[in-house]
């Protein structure tokens, strides 16, 4: 937790400052909490698995004293960092194609029943989805696979085949996700 705050304490962080933390819910969310708690400032944190609507939801609320900072760069608003593409991965049901019509008819749907913001840039079609044991979606996990990293907790996994569906995409590997 020392070194956070310090690290921190560099980067400007003190008293009446705003910290927020996109980070799933785990003993590292504590410490950085603590972290920027022990310095005065003031902590917010939201899940990954809240979504993008929940994350812009929380994060919409904070008032930044100084800007946005993302990635170690420093951005004037939300909608900077925001610049994240979400794909859709649907899994179809015997018979269906993932075609032109059924694309749109995806797409008009979320945006009537939501906003364009959540409109995803991609929608694939995919053999199988993973699920925790719990029967959650899984993120993490997923994002692991996505960036070429080990997935450490396959056995928390209902389905961790299901992962292999995610592995070499093309439409995945163009650019970075959050």
């Amino acid at each position: 937790m020392a070194r956070l705050a310090h690290a921190l304490r560099e980067t400007g962080v003190g008293v009446g400052e705003r910290v927020a933390g996109l980070m799933p819910n785990m003993p590292e969310t504590v410490v950085a909490m603590l972290a920027a708690t022990s310095l005065g400032a003031i902590w917010s944190s939201c899940s990954p698995d809240f979504g993008r609507a929940g994350v812009f939801d929380r994060f919409g609320q904070i008032e930044p004293n100084d800007g946005y900072h993302y990635n170690g760069k420093s951005h004037g608003s939300l909608d900077v960092v925001a610049d994240v593409r979400v794909i859709l991965c649907v899994m179809l049901k015997p018979g269906l194609e993932l075609d032109a019509d059924l694309l749109a008819r995806i797409q008009r749907r979320i945006r009537e029943n939501t906003t364009p913001r959540h409109v995803p840039a991609s929608i694939l079609a995919v053999a199988d989805i993973p699920y925790t044991l719990s029967g959650k979606k899984v993120e993490l996990a997923l994002r692991q696979v996505i960036h070429g990293q080990e997935v450490k907790n396959r056995d928390a996994l209902a389905n961790p085949q299901a992962l292999a569906c995610f592995s070499g995409l093309k439409e995945l590997e163009a650019r970075s996700y959050a």
